[in-house]
């Protein structure tokens, strides 16, 4: 049911995230492959992954993101493990190419491991909870003014009871937004004395 309201964000009308636009929210799938040599699992294709993030100041942004996936058969006794993860992020833009905007980034959050067949209530139960560190690379391609595809790779730690280190890579589009440039001369139209 959330899916048709993401696809009308991404689809609107902004330019690339600046101190005049810093907002971005960003849609897609996710991947997850279980770095353990203890558990037996491939990578599993899951949706959605959905971001959130504020440019800051000099190529740093702070957002924060969420994903959820499936593992078919992950855990040793062959259930399938339902994963989940939240973290906030810190990310750091390469440059300032036109078309290419390589990034890297790094955060802290949680990740939850939990057989599709726990009695646990909610969410995020509080036993099967890790807290979760991470680091990645990402690359940024503009395909227009108000659309650029991300996909991005990183390697989550999180090594407590009832976790798994991992990998999780995200394919996406985001769209930008904020104060907005309607006649594109390089001032907000919040201090234009001539917007139009």
């Amino acid at each position: 049911i959330y899916y048709p309201i993401l696809l009308l964000l991404v689809t609107g009308s902004a330019i690339a995230q600046t101190s005049e636009n810093p907002w971005a929210v960003s849609a897609g799938a996710n991947i997850v492959s279980i770095q353990d040599d203890a558990v037996d699992a491939g990578a599993s294709f899951g949706i959605p992954a959905l971001s959130l993030s504020r440019y800051i100041v000099g190529g740093f942004s702070l957002g924060v993101q969420y994903a959820n996936n499936t593992l078919s058969e992950a855990a040793s006794n062959g259930n399938d493990l339902d994963y989940y993860s939240l973290d906030g992020i810190v990310k750091y833009n390469i440059g300032s190419g036109e078309s290419v905007l390589p990034y890297l980034f790094a955060g802290y959050g949680f990740s939850n491991f939990s057989e599709g067949d726990s009695d646990s209530e909610g969410m995020f139960p509080s036993r099967e909870v890790s807290r979760t560190v991470l680091g990645g690379a990402g690359i940024g391609i503009r395909l227009n003014d108000n659309l650029m595809a991300n996909i991005s790779t990183s390697y989550r730690s999180a090594s407590e009871n009832y976790a798994y280190n991992h990998l999780q890579h995200v394919i996406g589009v985001s769209y930008n937004f904020g104060a907005g440039d309607a006649d594109k001369d390089g001032v907000p139209d919040e201090k234009d004395t001539c917007p139009d």
